[in-house]
C-alpha cells in the first residue's frame, strides 16, 4: 500500500514538473503580431507588426487624405511605441497618395504595442496619430 502512494506522488509532482515547464517555456517566447491603425485631419496610417523571440518586421502604410496627394512632397514618418522609435523613415507618396514603409526592428523590440504613434512631416506641417 505505501508503495503505490510513494508513486503517485512521484506521478503528480512529475506532472506538475511538466505543466510548469510548458507554462515557462510560453511565457519566454515573445511572439505577437497584429494590426493597428489611426486616422487624422490629412493622413489614415496602418501599422502591421510580427514579433518572433526579440526580432520583429514592422509594415507602415500611410495614405494621404487630402485632395491633392501629387503636391505632397517627401514625408517623414516617425513610429514611436512605449519604449523607442521603432522606424524613421522619409518617403515619397504614389499617384494614389500612398507609401508602404517595412522594417526589420532591432534586437531589443517591444513586442507589446501599447502607446503607438506616428509622427508625420510634409511640406512644414506635422501631424501626431494614436494608433489603436
Amino acid at each position: 500500500m505505501m508503495g503505490l502512494t510513494w508513486g503517485k506522488k512521484y506521478k503528480i509532482s512529475a506532472f506538475l514538473l511538466c505543466i510548469m515547464g510548458v507554462l515557462v517555456s510560453a511565457c519566454m517566447n515573445k511572439s505577437a503580431s497584429g494590426q493597428l491603425s489611426g486616422k487624422s485631419k490629412h493622413w489614415e496610417v496602418t501599422l502591421a507588426y510580427q514579433y518572433e523571440e526579440a526580432k520583429g518586421s514592422e509594415k507602415v502604410t500611410i495614405k494621404y487624405l487630402g485632395p491633392d496627394a501629387l503636391v505632397v512632397g517627401p514625408v517623414l514618418v516617425k513610429v514611436r511605441d512605449n519604449v523607442n522609435i521603432t522606424n524613421h523613415q522619409r518617403v515619397m507618396l504614389d499617384a494614389k497618395g500612398t507609401a508602404t514603409v517595412e522594417t526589420v526592428v532591432q534586437e531589443n523590440a517591444n513586442p507589446d504595442k501599447k502607446n503607438v504613434q506616428v509622427e508625420l512631416e510634409w511640406n512644414g506641417f506635422k501631424e501626431v496619430l494614436s494608433l489603436k
